[in-house]
């Protein structure tokens, strides 16, 4: 009785090794923490910049962050 693998081997890897999905993990994650970081920066400074006095704007910050930025801004100008 012979036996046919559930498998087939190829000579060629269809994936690069696994070394190199997790270093590309590490530089996407890294780069997605600098854009997070650099955003919240940019948020900060439009606050300041724009003087936001309504409190509900404010509030709104955490749950909407780039919705409640673009009804300042159009707001504003």
């Amino acid at each position: 009785m012979n036996r046919t693998p559930s498998k087939k081997i190829t000579s060629e890897s269809l994936h690069e090794s696994p070394v190199n999905h997790n270093i590309l993990y590490k530089k996407t994650r890294n780069k997605l923490k600098d854009l997070k970081l650099e955003v919240e920066l940019l948020m900060l400074n439009m606050i300041e910049q724009i003087r936001v006095d309504c409190v509900k704007r404010i509030r709104l910050m955490d749950t909407y962050p780039l919705t409640t930025l673009y009804d300042i801004v159009t707001s504003r100008t």
